[in-house]
């Protein structure tokens, strides 16, 4: 097998080391295409290269760095089905539907409480949930609803849910917004903290968008929230809008060489920015994670 690869990461190492020509363009990969057709030999000379290199510095045998990886991050026991399987093999086909079933009935039901008919709404959403008790997605667009009417029961059935989905913090962050007791939502708050700090970085970042907003909401309403709110920024440090509301938190407590610290903060980086708008829109930020990712 002989590979045309493009002059990029991560290939580019594979090129460098078996003296091969990687392509810059699709023009540029067309030619080199129809110049491996009219030399055979030259086909077989680079393949017989790129096929000891491989023989050599490739064989997952020789070098087991992943092998040791994987056997390292994979579990020791084997995940609990929330679905009743027997023992044995299961094939479980998909379905070829480019959305999921129940995406028609949240529509529908999003249209019934826009024409503010939110009996009807409520009722075909608890059947739909009664049909797929386990969704989260119908689960938090009950909560929403029940939102919407001011319903008395909200934060038993934010409980519930929140016991239900575990892993899912958009339940807790959910439970945080309708909890009314400010001792209640700084402990919520708390657990929050204690759960995300323990999450890789890419989960914070999931989360991100939908804490930062509630917490800085909270942190302008309630200035004991300011130690919480600190630590949570150890986790979002780039987050100015938290870094601003910590800031005026300081400046409301008398913290004034605190509160200075995080204005300023925050003025080199819009400075920054505004100095460097265009560069910045210009890059393709997966590229550099490309190149970050395989530099280390």
């Amino acid at each position: 097998v002989l590979p045309i690869l493009p002059t990029a990461l991560p290939y580019e190492e594979f090129l460098r080391e078996t003296n091969l020509e990687g392509y810059a363009s699709p023009a540029d990969f067309k030619m080199k295409v129809l110049a491996y057709a009219k030399n055979a030999e030259k086909i077989k000379d680079d393949a017989k290269r790129c096929y000891s290199y491989v023989g050599q510095k490739r064989l997952g045998s020789q070098h087991r760095e992943r092998l040791e990886l994987c056997a390292k991050m994979m579990t020791t026991k084997p995940s609990i089905s929330p679905i009743a399987l027997a023992k044995g093999y299961h094939e479980i086909q998909g379905t070829p539907e480019m959305h999921p079933p129940f995406r028609d009935s949240l529509i529908k039901i999003q249209n019934l409480f826009n024409q503010r008919q939110r009996g009807e709404a409520l009722k075909i959403l608890e059947e739909e949930i009664a049909k797929n008790p386990k969704n989260p997605e119908l689960a938090l667009a009950h909560l929403k609803s029940l939102k919407i009417i001011q319903s008395q029961g909200i934060l038993e059935k934010c409980i519930h849910y929140a016991q239900l989905f575990q892993t899912d913090l958009r339940f807790l962050l959910f439970r945080i917004e309708v909890t009314a007791s400010t001792s209640d939502r700084m402990n919520l708050w708390e657990g929050l903290l204690s759960t995300l700090s323990t999450q890789p970085k890419n989960a914070r970042q999931f989360y991100r968008n939908l804490t930062i907003p509630l917490l800085v909401k909270d942190l302008s309403e309630n200035k004991e929230l300011l130690n919480i709110a600190k630590k949570f920024l150890d986790l979002f440090e780039s987050s100015a809008s938290l870094r601003y509301e910590i800031a005026k938190a300081y400046e409301f407590q008398g913290k004034t060489k605190e509160a200075l610290k995080e204005f300023e903060w925050i003025l080199k980086k819009a400075n920054e920015f505004s100095q460097n708008r265009d560069f910045i829109s210009s890059l393709n930020l997966m590229e550099i994670q490309t190149y970050i990712s395989s530099l280390s």
